[in-house]
């Protein structure tokens, strides 16, 4: 009887190991899947709008690597302000595959970052928020927001 009791006591210390292992192997896949941040991809260090007449697209300065191809999302929203701080006054979203060989065109301006909507902007006090949605094929989504200056349109 002593025999078979401490044969079982061994079969489940043995199950409970496997168990241990199981987890820390699956813990530490997660975690590697999880490591490598937006920027292992796509970095984006500045985003610079111009003032502009109203009436008129404010032309933009962007500084950005793509390092590894990968399947976007983003969402550009312009902030106008308004007393101490700011709101939303015009949104524009898409999707966009991006590869290291993607370049801007030779002109930027504000309707070509938010293609296809037009933010016409009347006189006021502005600032362009976007964000990317990183979807890597067999990573977690990552994210990456960056905020432009403020801007002016003036008369």
């Amino acid at each position: 009887m002593a025999t078979m009791v401490q044969s079982v006591q061994y079969g489940a210390r043995e199950t409970w190991w496997r168990f241990v292992w199981f987890l820390a192997v699956f813990g530490s896949l997660v975690a590697v899947l999880a490591l490598p941040p937006a920027s292992f991809w796509f970095d984006v260090e500045r985003v610079h709008v111009h003032d502009a007449v109203e009436g008129s697209t404010p032309l933009m300065d962007v500084d950005r690597t793509i390092k590894r191809p990968f399947r976007g999302h983003w969402v550009a929203t312009v902030m106008r302000k308004s007393g101490n701080g700011f709101y939303t006054f015009c949104t524009a979203n898409g999707e966009n595959d991006y590869s290291p060989e993607a370049q801007f065109p030779d002109i930027i301006d504000l309707n070509w970052w938010t293609w296809p909507t037009r933010c016409v902007l009347p006189v006021g006090t502005y600032q362009l928020r976007t964000l990317w949605t990183i979807e890597p094929a067999i990573f977690p989504t990552k994210e990456l927001r960056i905020t432009s200056n403020v801007f002016r349109i003036t008369r």
